[in-house]
Order: structure tokens, then C-alpha cells, then sequence
């Protein structure tokens, strides 16, 4: 071993090559509008239910920075489903609400039960980031469950048949969505 450094050339080819691998990497990452989009297309058709921490926080934080597409999404209103569903009726036993800003400080959300009697008592969480709500509906009909307080903010209901239970799909649950507190 001579001690001799390695040639200029030979350092801005390994460079150059780095400099290719670190560009070919980050052009195969999608860009966070565009995971955005995919998980707004997989909730509208149903493939997908829920959202995981990490994907709530990057909607959240996409829909931070673009306000606007919170309204497009909503058709202009203040409060909305993103999830999959017919005329309110639940295509699954599981929703992501979106409440856009400026939407009344306790928005209600009805939910029009019609399961049957082996499905009751029906158990609904609804989280909306760190706040919790919970409704036991015993009977089919109608009951209301208020959102928590607070600025634009994706929700997150999950519903359960008695003892945990997995309800039908779909559940024959309607949401019926209020901004009257």
C-alpha cells in the first residue's frame, strides 16, 4: 500500500453515482398529494375502512396545508364522509368523517340504526384525533352522537356488534350528518 489518495476522477465518478442512486430513490417515493389522493379513492370505493395513525396524520397534515381540498372534497360542506357509502347507508361497519373549517363548534352525527335484534346492542367509537366518544344504541331507530369540539379534524368511527362482534356488511347503519349543535 503506497498511501496515495484516490484520483479526482475516480471520486466524482463515485460521486456522480451516488448522486443517481439518491435521485433514482426519491423519484420512486410518491409524493404525500399523491398517497393523499390514493387513500381518498380507496376510502370513496370501499377498500378501505379505516385509517392508520400514520395515514391520519398524513391526511391531516396535507389537509392542513391545502384548505381547499378539504372543500372539494366536502362539495362545500362543513362536514362530510369520505368513506364509502349510498345515500348515508354504510357500505362497511366503519367510516372517516372529515369536518372542514369553519364547521359548527358540535356538529351532530345521527346514526339511523336498522340492524337486527342479534346485532344489538350496537357499539360506536368515534375518534376524532385524541378526543373519544362512545354511543351504545340498544334498539334499532335513531340515535346522536355530538363530534367533539375543535378545527378541521378527521374522525374515525368503528362500530361492533354485542361482546365485540363483527357486524354484517353492510352494516344497515345511516349516518345523517348535522352542523346544528
Amino acid at each position: 500500500m503506497s498511501g496515495r489518495w484516490p484520483s479526482l476522477s475516480f471520486v466524482a465518478l463515485v460521486l456522480a453515482w451516488a448522486a443517481a442512486i439518491a435521485f433514482l430513490a426519491w423519484g420512486a417515493t410518491d409524493p404525500e398529494l399523491e398517497q393523499v389522493w390514493r387513500l381518498h379513492q380507496e376510502l370513496r370505493s370501499g377498500r378501505r375502512v379505516s385509517l392508520s395513525p400514520p395515514e391520519a396524520a398524513l391526511l391531516e397534515r396535507t389537509l392542513g396545508a391545502h384548505p381547499g381540498l378539504a372543500e372539494d372534497w366536502l362539495d362545500g360542506a362543513r362536514l362530510g364522509l369520505l368513506s364509502a357509502e349510498e345515500g348515508g347507508w354504510l357500505r362497511a361497519p366503519g367510516a372517516v368523517l372529515l369536518r372542514a373549517r369553519g364547521a359548527a363548534p358540535q356538529p351532530a352525527l345521527r346514526l339511523d340504526v336498522q340492524l337486527a335484534a342479534e346485532h344489538l346492542p350496537l357499539e360506536v367509537e368515534l375518534r376524532c384525533g385524541e378526543a373519544l366518544g362512545r354511543l351504545r344504541c340498544e334498539r334499532a331507530g335513531s340515535h346522536e352522537l355530538a363530534l367533539p369540539a375543535g378545527e378541521a379534524a378527521l374522525c374515525q368511527l368503528e362500530m361492533a356488534g354485542p361482546g365485540g362482534r363483527p357486524l354484517p356488511s353492510p352494516p344497515a347503519v345511516r349516518l345523517l350528518l348535522s352542523e346544528a349543535p
